[in-house]
This record gives C-alpha cells, structure tokens and sequence, in this order.
C-alpha cells in the first residue's frame, strides 16, 4: 500500500524508537490519514458537492422538522386562546410554511442543476409532501433514512479536528525541539571563556565581602568614640577622615566642659536640636557650643554618614596609608586594597565581564545539552516528514 511505501512497514523485530513512552507519529499519522482517505473516498463516490449539498438539506430539514413540531404543539392553545395568540400562531405558520416552500424551491434547483444525487433528491421530496401534509413523523422516518450520510460527515468532521490536533502537537514539539538547537548552536557559537579571570574575580568579590564587613564594623566603632579624640588624630586624615573648619577651637572646647568629653560627633548633632532651656542645663556656655557646632556641621555630618563615604574604602586613592591602617587594625583579607590598585581603573569590570559570560555559558550549557544534538536533529527532520504530510 502506499501508506506503507510512504513510512515503512513495521517489522516485529522493529524496537519502539521512544520506549514506549512517546506515541509513534509515524504510526498516528499512517492512522489518520488511512481514516481521511477512506472517508474522501465515499465522499468521492457520492460526489463532494452532491455530498455538501445533501448535508445542507439535510440540517434545514431537521429545523423545519422542528419548526412544525411547534406550530402542532402551539396549535390547539391558539384554537381556544386570546386573538393576540391566534395572531402569533397564525404568523408563526406563515412563517414556516415559507420556509417549507423555499426548503423545496432550493431541493428542485439543486437537482435540476445536477448538484444532488437523485436518491437524496427523492427523500427531500417525500419530506417536503410530509411536511406539507402536516404528517411529522413520516417527514422524520424519511430524513432518518439520510442518517449515514450525517455520520459520514460527523466522521469527516472528527478526523479533520482530530489531524488539527496532532498537527498542534506535532507543530509545538517542532518548535521546542528548533529553540534546543538554536540554543545548542548559542553554545557552540559562544566562544572561549578565560577562566583564570573569573576564579580570580570571584576570589576578590569574597575578599572585598570581608574587607566590607570589618569596615562597618570598624566606622560604628569610630562613630561612637568621642568627639576630642578624633579631632587631633592626623592618621585618621590621611586616609581620608573627615577635617573640622577649627578642631583646635573644637577640641579644647570639648576638653573644658566635662559634660562634652564622652560625647560623640552624633550626640553633638542630637544637643543642637535641644532648647537652650535644656542645653544649658549641659553645656552652660550655650551660645559658644552652638556656634562651634553649626561652623563644624558639615564635619559632624560627614562622621555621622561616614559608612556611604569613599573613608576606607577598598578602591580609595590613598592605597598605601589605607592599606597599612586596615593592617594594622586586623582587617582580613587587607590585601584585596593593594589588589584592586594593581588592576587599575576598569581592571575589575573587565574581570568581571570574564565572569559574566563564564556564567552565561554555563547557563547555556544547562539549556543546550550539546549530548542531545543528533537526538534533536533526527527528531526534527521526523517532525518536519509527518508535517509535510498534512499540507504543514
């Protein structure tokens, strides 16, 4: 047969391809289109057009069938009803039986035009007489004698959707198996990755983690301690402390009221706001703490929001006294700062773009499956062969 020309026939010695776990599309497709040539062949035999124009008789038989079997229904409450209900009725008859009269005008026209087959155009006819004796049942017990050809076309219909659907199926695993390939081609593609500049960017992103979390530990520390001493301590400014407007004012200020000695940069900030009723209850001299407050406010401020500040930063400018300060104050992993000086300016983003495509590769590698390759390509080309079978 041509069908199994066209696919080949199945040997039982034959393995199934996918492990029982997968229907065999060549064996669906060989099914359903064996089910639509068998029906385009008793279509054929009657003749497509005859058959389309039988099928439509057909259906606007059955609504006049339906349409009389009210108007009887109706007929005996219109003999004894209202006039309003008479008058329906009367419309409603008048209505059908034009109906009738065109059902038969269309069923002559069609035969004359040798567009029906001459059986079905012989039951049309009985069915028109009956309709017109008013005898329903045998109007019915004739369209019943069209039932098979109802079935033949409920079966075309079946088949038809039931081809769209494998065709869906098929259509989207098609996709799917294209967009593994397009991927497995990304991969190919992809390129070299220089993977010593990733390990070495992930080494120094753990070792910056670390510097981070001591420096924020280590500026609430600072944050805390008094005002006095921070003042006049000179290796705090080379690394990039913040520097008051008069700190030898400030300072010996602090040093003369007891009161102030303890008092750290955001405590001073905090008093400022009191009223100088309260104030002078702490700082007698109110006007003078004011004064070297709000000329240092900017200073105070600066220590206040010291951990968004570049002080101590890993990448800051002054390398060396930055470096020898974190040492000396145990910072671990200290040396990430000398690190990111020996890479210099954009040293780091470029390590990172290293990075960033080791992980995009990776990525796709986890999507590509390269193993997989001539799996999907045999299964693409089987995919596309049944398509092409449907006209897809």
């Amino acid at each position: 047969m041509f069908l199994d020309f066209l696919f080949g026939k199945k040997k039982d010695s034959d393995a199934p391809a996918t492990a029982e776990k997968k229907r065999d599309i060549a064996d669906e497709a060989r099914s359903l289109l064996a089910e639509k040539a068998a029906i385009s062949a008793e279509i054929e035999k009657i003749g497509k057009e005859k058959f389309e124009n039988a099928i439509l008789l057909r259906n606007e038989a059955m609504e006049l069938l339906e349409g009389f079997d009210e108007v009887l229904e109706r007929k005996e409450k219109a003999e004894y009803g209202a006039i309003a209900t008479r008058i329906k009725f009367a419309r409603k008859v008048k209505v059908t039986v034009k109906d009738l009269e065109r059902f038969f005008a269309k069923t002559v026209s069609l035969f004359d035009s040798g567009k029906l087959r001459e059986e079905d155009g012989k039951i049309f006819g009985r069915i028109y007489d009956h309709l017109r004796a008013g005898n329903t049942s045998k109007a019915r017990e004739k369209s019943n004698e069209l039932a098979g050809l109802a079935a033949l076309k409920e079966r075309e219909e079946q088949t038809d959707a039931n081809a769209h659907e494998f065709c869906d199926k098929l259509a989207k695993e098609l996709a799917d198996v294209k967009k593994s390939l397009g991927k497995i081609a990304e991969y190919e593609s992809f390129g070299s990755v220089d993977e010593k500049s990733s390990e070495r960017y992930r080494g120094i992103m753990k070792r910056l983690e670390e510097y981070g979390d001591w420096r924020a530990k280590h500026i609430a520390s600072l944050k805390e301690m008094p005002l006095r001493s921070l003042v006049s301590d000179m290796k705090l400014t080379e690394i990039g402390f913040p520097v008051p407007t008069d700190g030898k004012e400030l300072a010996e200020f602090m040093k003369s009221e007891p009161e102030l000695t303890e008092k750290s940069a955001e405590a001073l900030i905090e008093m400022d706001s009191y009223r100088d009723e309260k104030l002078a209850h702490i700082v007698p001299q109110v006007s003078k703490f004011r004064r070297l407050v709000r000329e240092n406010s900017k200073y105070l401020w600066e220590i206040r929001d010291l951990q968004i500040s570049e002080f101590l930063s890993a990448n800051s400018k002054e390398t060396k006294h930055v470096y020898e300060y974190a040492t000396k104050h145990g910072a671990p992993s200290a040396e990430v700062i000398n690190e990111l000086a020996e890479l210099g300016e954009g040293g780091l983003e470029k390590l990172q773009r290293e990075q960033e495509r080791l992980e995009k590769r990776d990525a796709l590698l986890q999507l590509a499956k390269p193993s997989e390759k001539d799996t999907l390509l045999a299964r693409k080309k089987e995919l596309e062969s049944v398509l092409a079978l449907f006209g897809k």
